[in-house]
């Protein structure tokens, strides 16, 4: 996990510094892949880990459900794909849905393994790649020009290797059942507007912004959201990967409060940690300037931190959310998002704005958990 946080933190440092002119492209397909790993099976991989049995040390998932992740998971990439080539049109439209195929294979593969608490060999599918590209992309750097569609082109080879590896690792590790799957619909409705909501608030901010404020804007706060969120975020995906596991055998109150202590102090320590690295790299290669970003870099760091903490009750809210319990979280979010988007518009699109709603967003969605489950 932490070397795959590191790998893909140095990379999007790496193009930034040394290949700037791809930059925003290169940030355009990440923002890609972080889309398709949050919806690409739009909700279908939470319903999985949610109503999932382990026999034998096999998952056994119903038909239903297990041709509905087909389906899924063949239709999204596509659509994706599709609205990403159209607007971008530097993104070949056969790299992205070769790339959201493959990462569909490996977050199903990382769900299969995780349940099965192969925490290593979970981890391997859902950071591995990040370390190939590292070492990838800092070999065509030093031998020969980076151009955006070999960049593109690479990294779709390395995703179809994984996503073929983790098929096979499916095949091995999943048995079909013949049972049908009751509220399957429901399911389907309240974690997929669910997960939709989520992919709005994680990435959304990012198409607002270069939509409405241009890509330069964009990249810019792609390079410092990077700096200051992802390290957090990264964390965030940790925790609730393996707390998941656990929450689904019961929650103790007081362990939870021991748990969300030290992952708030452990965030604050991280961010600290960020900033003392900027200081002491002093624009060598990291060109942030804390001073005249001041605010954006505290809403950043507190996004960041929120995120953190919102991670482990969510994978409380997984472990044990009902739909129709999932369907009052999502209403409530919407409520919000329809009363702070009009703000928003009405004052004026600001980067800096559009961070502190997040920050509301994800204070609420968190206190709303916290107050059903614990």
């Amino acid at each position: 996990m932490v070397v795959g946080a590191l790998s893909n933190f140095t990379l999007i440092l790496f193009i930034k510094k040394f290949v700037p002119n791809s930059f925003s492209t290169f940030s355009l397909y990440i923002t890609y892949l972080s889309i398709i790993i949050s919806f690409g099976l739009v909700g279908f991989d939470q319903i999985m880990l949610r109503l999932s049995k382990i026999e034998n040390g096999k998952i056994i998932l119903s038909k239903d459900i297990f041709i509905s992740i087909l389906i899924s998971g063949i239709i999204a990439p596509v659509l994706i794909s599709y609205y990403f080539n159209l607007k971008y049109e530097a993104l070949s439209f056969g790299l992205l849905v070769l790339s959201g195929f493959s990462i569909n294979s490996m977050i199903l593969a990382y769900n299969t393994l995780r349940l099965n608490k192969s925490f290593f060999k979970s981890q391997l599918f859902h950071n591995g790649y990040k370390v190939i590209f590292l070492l990838v992309f800092g070999l065509l750097y030093f031998f020969t020009i980076i151009k955006v569609d070999y960049v593109v082109l690479i990294a779709t080879s390395i995703l179809c290797f994984f996503g073929i590896t983790a098929i096979f690792n499916l095949l091995q590790n999943i048995n079909i059942s013949q049972e049908k799957t009751s509220s399957l619909f429901n399911y389907f409705l309240s974690f997929s507007i669910n997960m939709a909501l989520l992919t709005l608030l994680s990435y959304g901010e990012r198409i607002l912004i270069a939509n409405e404020l241009g890509e330069e804007v964009f990249g810019n706060y792609f390079y410092y959201s990077t700096v200051f969120i992802f390290p957090l975020t990264l964390l965030q995906y940790y925790v609730g990967f393996k707390e998941l596991v656990f929450f689904k055998e019961g929650v103790d109150k007081k362990l939870l409060h021991s748990k969300l202590i030290k992952i708030f102090i452990g965030g604050c320590l991280l961010v600290a940690v960020v900033v003392l690295t900027i200081k002491i790299d002093h624009g060598y290669f990291l060109t942030i300037n804390i001073k005249n970003n001041l605010i954006l870099v505290v809403l950043l760091s507190s996004l960041g931190i929120i995120k953190l903490v919102y991670g482990l009750l969510s994978a409380l809210m997984g472990a044990k959310a009902k739909y129709h319990d999932i369907y009052l979280i999502n209403i409530f979010t919407f409520i919000l998002l329809s009363i702070l988007i009009p703000i928003l518009f009405s004052i004026g699109v600001t980067v800096n704005l559009v961070v502190l709603g997040l920050v509301i967003i994800f204070i609420a969605r968190s206190a709303f958990i916290y107050l059903k489950y614990a």
